[in-house]
């Protein structure tokens, strides 16, 4: 709730104690609405000062709560700061609805909007003006009330689900390790990797080396190590997170949060969720991006085919009639390796 005296006021995540994160949230909205209030009671005629630079500038020690949990969550998460996550998830989806849905907000924006006179902005100003608008009016400033409503109670579910499916997709990736206690197994890996997994096994109380489906352990052992089973079994594992009949499973959450984008993108005058984010993006259009993609597909393909087909000789000579996409990285690295001494 304070600046840092850090150098570019970075965060200083050694002081934070993870138990203040929900009040500073609760803070935060608290002291977020009450910006969004002088806003609102402002007596004084709306002006690209006191209405669109004052909504931009509130909210700051919010924002920042918000990111350092939210960064916390997907770098170093552990079971506090996961129920801390799932309790502030949906008060910050009610927060967000508060000021998308203030229609006295709205209304003074909507005057700056269509009376202020963009002449007299700078160009940054002129695209926050546009930009504040077109937030409000896409999120459901211009719906009725049981619109609004039932906006509201969409947003609230999403907020829940969207939070459980990427802790899922966490917690899956943390289950798995790979135990292996004969050296042999390890053929092919660097040393630094080794012993980057004798430290893993250490801090698990385990002998050997212990592999993980984190990026910094499962990228390496994909492109180094020989044993094409254990690489198949770690391809599996990493491609069956939240996807294998536990309570982490995340079949049920993906339909029920595509259903509700549908049911959102409708409410706020969109074809589907897709057109929902389109509108704000380069592509523009569904269309524009299948073309795109069909376009790269039809251009990279062959390229790709060539790519295999130099690398099933080395595949060959390791007994492999068909590269597998367990394979293909563990091969791309020989030519490398060969061709340009570069490892």
């Amino acid at each position: 709730m304070q600046a840092f005296d850090t150098p570019f006021e970075s965060i200083p995540f050694e002081n934070i104690k993870q138990e203040n994160f929900e009040p500073a949230i609760k803070e935060g909205i608290a002291r977020a609405k009450n910006e969004v209030d002088e806003i609102t009671g402002n007596n004084a005629a709306p002006t690209f000062e006191n209405t669109i630079a004052a909504l931009e500038k509130s909210g700051r020690n919010l924002g920042i709560s918000v990111a350092v949990l939210s960064n916390l969550c997907s770098a170093e998460t552990n079971d506090f700061l996961e129920e801390v996550q799932e309790k502030m998830s949906p008060l910050l989806a009610a927060f967000s609805n508060d000021i998308a849905l203030n229609e006295k907000l709205f209304q003074r924006i909507k005057k700056v909007f269509d009376s202020c006179d963009q002449t007299r902005l700078t160009k940054e100003e002129q695209r926050l003006l546009e930009k504040t608008y077109k937030e409000f009016t896409r999120n459901g400033a211009l719906l009725s009330e049981k619109e609004k409503e039932k906006l509201r109670a969409i947003d609230q579910e999403l907020s829940v689900l969207t939070v459980k499916f990427a802790q899922n997709v966490l917690q899956e990736t943390n289950a798995f390790s790979l135990n292996l206690t004969a050296e042999s197994q390890l053929e092919g890996l660097p040393d630094s990797i080794k012993t980057q997994a004798k430290e893993e096994a250490a801090g698990r109380q385990q002998e050997g080396w212990t592999f993980t489906l984190q990026y910094p352990s499962y990228v390496p052992f994909m492109k180094y190590a020989k044993n094409r089973e254990l690489r198949k079994k770690m391809y599996l594992a990493y491609g069956a997170r939240a996807f294998q009949g536990n309570e982490h499973n995340n079949e049920q959450h993906i339909n029920k949060i595509v259903e509700l984008r549908q049911q959102r993108a409708k409410l706020l005058g969109f074809e589907t969720h897709a057109d929902f984010i389109l509108a704000e993006r380069m592509a523009g259009s569904k269309d524009a991006v299948v073309d795109f993609l069909n376009n790269l597909l039809e251009k990279a393909k062959p390229f790709a085919l060539e790519d295999i087909d130099r690398l099933k000789p080395l595949a060959e000579k390791d007994g492999i009639k068909e590269i597998m996409p367990y394979d293909h990285a563990y091969y791309v690295e020989k030519p490398r390796e060969k061709k340009f001494d570069y490892s």
